[in-house]
């Protein structure tokens, strides 16, 4: 059955790599380089929900190489090796939390590239958010996706403009609270506050919940797939995006944001 997809492909096909038939049309859209740099990267994926796992599928689906999963899903192991047998898919069976986010991300091998945090609660983002700025990985936050409706209110903007999002907005407090981040800045000068952190969410203002139904139910608002679905796309395109251009200098990714952290942290009204 090989042979004969690889005869249909006809002369284009001669010479090339199982890997840059499979995915010519990402190299048609990217460039030869950056799917290069796809095959050769490590992304992990925290969390595979109603967003990680769509974002986890649009990874393999674009080519990259190396994938860390973290949760509780062998379906979407074996579903990545079906999708690019050559990738390596390797798996956490348990969480990211403060105790052990530094030994998940320094100890990478081959170091991450890119992270995508896609779970629900606000320590363990905050933890998340804070290791990869202070090691300069690069990092995709996801906000809560439940009383969404409209999937064309999906947008990926710095986490300090994020609004009509609780689980974010308590994200940022925290980490202004507790992990020194630079404060709220308003009036002109707010365009130029942004931290650098990309953050997955929707401007539609979460709607009631219909009256009579999920009293009982953990789901507060309630989720639609085609609303989490576009929060895993929008988050594996920003890493795309990311791993496309040029790999900035070793420690440089947000380095002028560890730099406003530690002005924060001097502050003798901070200190105290």
């Amino acid at each position: 059955m090989l042979c004969s997809a690889l005869v249909l492909l006809g002369a284009s096909g001669v010479g090339e790599s199982a890997y840059s038939l499979r995915f010519k049309g990402i190299g048609v859209l990217y460039g030869p380089s950056a799917l290069e740099r796809f095959r050769t990267s490590h992304v992990a994926v925290i969390g595979l929900g109603g967003v990680g796992s769509w974002a986890a599928e649009a990874l393999a689906r674009s080519g990259i190489g190396t994938i860390t999963l973290v949760d509780l899903d062998e379906v979407l192991q074996r579903r990545i090796r079906e999708i690019n047998p050559e990738c390596d898919v390797r798996a956490m069976a348990g969480w990211v939390t403060p105790s052990n986010v530094d030994e998940f991300v320094r100890g990478a091998e081959p170091k991450f590239s890119a992270i995508i945090d896609a779970v629900d609660g606000v320590a363990d983002k905050v933890a998340i958010c804070s290791k990869c700025v202070e090691l300069g990985v690069f990092l995709v936050t996801t906000g809560g996706a439940g009383g969404k409706r409209d999937a064309t209110a999906v947008c990926t903007r710095d986490v300090c403009f994020v609004s009509q999002d609780p689980l974010l907005q308590s994200v940022r407090r925290m980490l202004r609270s507790n992990e020194f981040f630079p404060p709220e800045v308003k009036g002109p000068k707010a365009r130029n506050s942004a931290w650098g952190l990309q953050a997955v969410s929707s401007l539609e203002p979460p709607v009631k919940r219909v009256a009579g139904w999920g009293a009982e139910s953990c789901d507060t608002f309630g989720t639609s797939t085609f609303v989490t679905g576009t929060y895993g796309f929008a988050a594996a395109e920003a890493v795309a995006s990311a791993l496309a251009m040029e790999p900035l200098p070793e420690g440089s990714r947000y380095a002028p944001l560890r730099q406003r952290i530690s002005l924060e942290r001097e502050r003798p009204s901070r200190a105290c």
